[in-house]
């Protein structure tokens, strides 16, 4: 009875916008940059890899959906393809899922400090401990507190999306989609596809909440739906109003679009889209964090891994699993960025084909 509780999380924490909120956060940052990169193939055929992402995801947040109300789990994922599967195959997608989330962290908070150290003069290795620091201090309090400070943070990275779209559509020209050089090709639709999914990608990790929702039965669905609705809102505006601005060919390559999209002479904007952006990766850096945390905790329940990892504190929040999370975290981000989101794309591919 006594380790029953010790490896039970906190259960009616979460209610379905704080469910929708870890959705968003987990993916918004991804609409900040990479996916223009897509447009090289064509801006049509990156508007219909969009689409076809958008199907593709609406019908797997359905199923996911359904698993979760009937089976809510920490353990998300790797829940599910135990059920399917056995044990083994759940721990192994258990650890490849949270070893990728943990290396999101290292990469996320190299993001972070790039974009923090003109505004905050700090060393860079002293700005990743202040940061693991603080959300360790975060998780240690509780599931709701850490989601209510990443419900500020992403709705804040929305309403940036969403004001940069609205200020830009003025200088929209349908001239600068470049039509006329580009043609609708299956080659370029297949092409354009994985920078389309960037748009996406992640939102599926928000499953690991139903285990500490108030009603799995009602907050997962409505909150998968509503962080789904909310991306597929912002993406469709980002892809219509910034290379409308600037010109496709303008934005193929470059790393911060959103700013390439802004003229020079408009400070004001440039710099209310820095801090939004910053507040984007906090967001995503708090969730990818909780996720990858749970997920330890999962795979630790299981027998998997060492037991104290799936000890929790009286708050229901797992104390060894969190810090485990921050220390990898740390080591990593003191590694080539490019190098590790290699290893996440291998290690979150694998989950995706047993799932």
């Amino acid at each position: 009875i006594v380790l029953e509780k010790a490896m039970s999380l906190q259960k009616g924490t979460l209610n379905w916008i704080m469910v929708a909120a870890i959705g968003v956060s987990i993916v918004v940052a991804g609409q900040f940059s990479g996916w223009n990169n897509g447009m090289a193939n064509g801006w049509q055929n990156m508007l219909i890899a969009f689409g076809i992402m958008f199907v593709f995801y609406a019908g797997l947040m359905q199923c996911l959906s359904e698993m979760a109300a009937t089976w809510p789990s920490a353990g998300g994922l790797s829940s599910y393809v135990r059920l399917a599967f056995g044990e083994w195959a759940g721990a192994l997608i258990g650890i490849a899922t949270g070893l990728a989330l943990i290396s999101c962290t290292g990469v996320v908070s190299v993001f972070i400090v790039g974009y923090a150290a003109p505004i905050l003069p700090i060393n860079e290795t002293l700005f990743k401990i202040l940061l693991f620091m603080t959300v360790v201090v975060l998780n240690l309090r509780g599931a709701k507190d850490l989601f209510s400070i990443t419900l500020i943070a992403g709705f804040i990275a929305v309403l940036t999306l969403l004001s940069f779209s609205a200020s830009t559509v003025s200088d929209f020209q349908a001239s600068n989609l470049e039509l006329s050089t580009s043609s609708i090709s299956l080659l370029g639709i297949v092409a354009a596809i994985p920078f389309a999914l960037w748009m996406f990608v992640g939102i599926e990790h928000t499953v690991v909440t139903s285990e500490e929702t108030k009603n799995p039965q009602k907050d997962i669905p409505r909150g998968l739906t509503c962080a789904l609705l909310t991306l597929a809102l912002t993406g469709i505006l980002l892809l219509f109003t910034a290379p409308g601005a600037a010109g496709v060919s303008t934005l193929t390559d470059v790393v911060d679009p959103l700013l390439a999209s802004i003229p020079a002479s408009s400070v004001v904007l440039k710099n209310f889209i820095m801090i939004g952006v910053l507040f984007g990766l906090l967001a995503g850096f708090f969730s990818i964090t909780y996720s990858a945390s749970r997920q330890l905790f999962d795979v630790a329940r299981a027998g998997f891994l060492v037991s104290p990892i799936a000890q929790v504190n009286k708050r229901g929040t797992p104390l060894y699993s969190v810090l485990t999370v921050a220390a990898l975290g740390f080591g990593l981000s003191l590694m080539n960025p490019e190098r590790v989101m290699l290893g996440v794309v291998v290690m979150f591919t694998f989950t995706y084909v047993l799932t």
